[in-house]
């Protein structure tokens, strides 16, 4: 009897755990990068219209730190109940499983895509009292150079994007590192070093204040933020596309409704205009794609960087 008992709690148990609405309870977004960078601000625009839309809380946690590495790792090993979610970017899908050695996850396995949401691209910068007047120029000065036109990086696509630079022009660049991009764009706009590959997120406060120039946008179509900006790839039709993501993800194992209900939620908002104007400060380009799309996406990403990373010969750490 004690056995028809517990097996008749255990199916009751079970219908009612899969009958139980999706969700009830405040979702938590976690944001590998700290509180006041780009990233953190079109994650809270996005959490504040997502919590309308499901009618429950939606909480941003920042955990930074190793280059987006502790936070994804807590995103990775959250419960897989669609309660807690992760902000991904080509850093922390794209890059770092091929810039470090040990950093715990595979991108290709323990991440779920939910969305792709937008992001910044990147431009080349130097100070205002720099000689050179546009990109060739800067391309001739690394050609000719023999101690090397600086750089300045904080974060291993602005590194890939330097190398590639004097790869193109068969010179020599020396890459000056920072901790993170804005001291990096204040030393350049100070003209302590001489470029920087820098996202609109953080130099078009300085472009429009002309405290930076751009010499040119690694996007064929350029950016409607600077406008009359010339793109890389006019000199140099093969040069890869530089430019930041912001996604989300949940850890694997996910139920696959939950999943097709945050993409649809989330999709809505990434491609309502009113998002992106809302971010228009930042440089912020909407380039919204459901999990499908991400899923995608991110695989082509993680091998694309794979190459580029081996072309320039940066070795992992």
């Amino acid at each position: 009897m004690k056995r028809i008992f517990a097996a008749v709690a255990f199916m009751i148990s079970a219908f009612v755990h899969a009958a139980s609405p999706y969700p009830e309870k405040s979702i938590t977004i976690v944001n590998p990068f700290g509180a006041g960078t780009a990233s953190d601000t079109v994650i809270r625009a996005l959490g504040n219209r997502l919590g309308s839309a499901l009618n429950v809380p939606v909480v941003v946690e920042n955990r930074p730190g190793a280059n987006g590495i502790v936070g994804t790792l807590r995103g990775v090993r959250a419960p897989n109940d669609g309660y807690t979610i992760f902000v991904t970017t080509g850093t922390t899908v794209s890059q770092n499983p091929w810039l470090f050695k040990d950093i715990n996850y595979d991108p290709m396995t323990d991440f779920v895509g939910i969305a792709v949401l937008g992001g910044f691209p990147l431009s080349i910068v130097v100070p205002p009292q720099s000689p050179y007047r546009d990109f060739k120029e800067l391309m001739q000065a690394i050609h000719t150079s023999t101690q090397g036109i600086t750089y300045a990086t904080a974060y291993g696509m602005q590194t890939v994007c330097g190398e590639l630079l004097g790869k193109a022009a068969k010179g020599k660049v020396l890459g000056i590192p920072y901790k993170s991009t804005p001291p990096a764009v204040l030393d350049v706009t100070a003209g302590r070093v001489a470029f920087a590959c820098g996202e609109t997120a953080t130099t078009l406060s300085a472009l429009q204040g002309r405290t930076l120039r751009a010499l040119a946008v690694i996007n064929p179509a350029g950016s409607k933020y600077i406008p009359g900006v010339p793109s890389v790839q006019e000199s140099l039709p093969d040069f890869p596309i530089m430019q930041s993501w912001i996604g989300l993800a949940a850890p694997r194992g996910i139920d696959s409704k939950k999943v097709e209900l945050l993409s649809r939620e989330i999709y809505k908002i990434a491609s309502d205009p009113a998002f992106a104007d809302s971010l228009s400060g930042l440089g912020y380009a909407s380039t919204p794609m459901d999990a499908a799309a991400t899923a995608q996406f991110m695989k082509s990403d993680f091998s694309r960087w794979r190459d580029l990373i081996k072309h320039v010969g940066i070795q992992p750490q």
